[in-house]
């Protein structure tokens, strides 16, 4: 088991649309390799932390993200960026060189309640996760299947649509 610690932050309201303000930003650290993950939050520029997996002693990233990432890339391939932790940072690899096949679905994508006090906190089990992010808890999706399932590839997004909520 991978244990990361994950702080996601939101504006405090989003007042008269919404009951929650939008988000601000992402962070993702796992302290027994030293690995960061940070991000600002912008209209043009969203990334929902999806995957965080060691494969062969090697961390792996996946984020899914605004039409951005699909700028310059074949409408076959998947609506994400995928990096690889090297020498102390995080490089992006290139979707036909990452393990999608083998890196899972194992971060919790419905951390946010209606209120705060309904937000996912602490340690998030596989069976709540399936519960809330509604996957099998016996058998997590991979990255690959996540993504095949859904369509959710480059085709399907217009540089024009970004996504405001999870």
């Amino acid at each position: 088991m991978v244990v990361v610690w994950r702080k996601d932050r939101r504006g405090s309201s989003g007042f008269p649309i919404a009951h929650r303000g939008g988000l601000i930003d992402f962070e993702l650290k796992y302290a027994p390799m030293s690995v960061r993950w940070k991000d600002t939050v912008s209209p043009a520029h969203i990334r929902y932390l999806l995957s965080f997996d060691i494969i062969d002693g090697t961390p792996h990233l996946v984020l899914e993200g605004s039409s951005d990432v699909c700028l310059g890339r074949p409408g076959t391939e998947y609506a994400a960026e995928f990096l690889k932790w090297v020498d102390g940072r995080w490089i992006k690899v290139p979707q036909a060189q990452f393990p999608v096949d083998r890196t899972l679905m194992n971060l919790f994508g419905d951390q946010w309640g209606r209120a705060k006090k309904d937000d996912a906190r602490g340690l998030i089990t596989w069976q709540l996760k399936a519960e809330r992010d509604g996957f099998n808890a016996d058998r997590p999706d991979t990255v690959k299947a996540y993504f095949e399932r859904g369509a959710r590839i480059c085709a399907h997004r217009p540089h024009s649509e970004v996504r405001t909520s999870w």
